[in-house]
């Protein structure tokens, strides 16, 4: 009994640990750059010296939704100078939340959800020229969903994980219950099967059914 409750915890363990792999954590960014969070995945932005014009545009990072996780990791990086401008860096300027992250990493999230359009961080810098400053641009397309995703393939094996270590935590239930019930010794069995049995009356000796105060065959009192 308890080697199979052990094994079922085990298995329950090593259930857990699997999932946890399989959720991983976030990817880090290989080198200096702007990376659309994906899951656990980053898709690089392409960079450009100012803004591109609409014949480079094509190649951009699509984001997967309109409301799209940034990863930026640059040693030119102002935060007090990087601006997000709709339009390809020729719209209108766009707030957007930061939030430093371990190994100088920076998460940028923009305010509200984004309108179909490309979008750009351009590096500010106040002694230098529009041509000059670093661009990292990326495009919300028309299908793209309106609610944030980079958590939802997390979340699903974290779901799937839940539901897997209930159905075994169910399994060592059964397992210990049927370990129970068959703890019924053969002495009890006889005691069952003899309470069981009919009885027989001391006067005539007919059997009796149990529980019966008077024998149905001489009529006497059972004692």
């Amino acid at each position: 009994m308890t080697r199979k409750i052990l094994s079922a915890c085990t298995l329950m363990a090593f259930i857990a640990l699997m999932l946890s792999a399989c959720t991983g954590a976030d990817a880090k960014p290989p080198h200096f750059g702007f990376y659309l969070k994906s899951g656990t995945k980053l898709v690089e932005m392409k960079e450009f010296a100012g803004s591109p014009d609409h014949g480079e545009t094509g190649g951009h990072s699509v984001g997967a939704d309109r409301q799209p996780v940034i990863v930026a990791w640059h040693n030119r990086i102002n935060p007090q100078w990087l601006q997000l401008i709709s339009g390809y860096g020729e719209g209108k300027l766009v707030g957007y939340d930061t939030a430093p992250k371990a190994d100088g990493l920076l998460e940028l999230r923009p305010q509200g959800v984004l309108e179909p359009d490309g979008y750009c961080f351009v590096q500010g810098d106040p002694l230098g020229t529009p041509y000059q400053l670093a661009t990292w641009c990326f495009k919300v397309s028309q299908d793209a969903s309106s609610g944030q995703t980079p958590g939802g393939r997390t979340s699903g094996l974290w779901w799937v994980l839940l539901i897997l270590l209930a159905a075994a935590a169910v399994g060592v239930y059964f397992i210990y219950r049927r370990g129970s019930q068959q703890k019924t010794t053969p002495a009890d069995t006889m005691s069952s099967a003899r309470s069981a049995s009919p009885a027989f009356c001391m006067h005539c000796g007919q059997p009796v059914q149990t529980g019966s105060k008077f024998c149905l065959h001489c009529g006497k009192l059972l004692s």
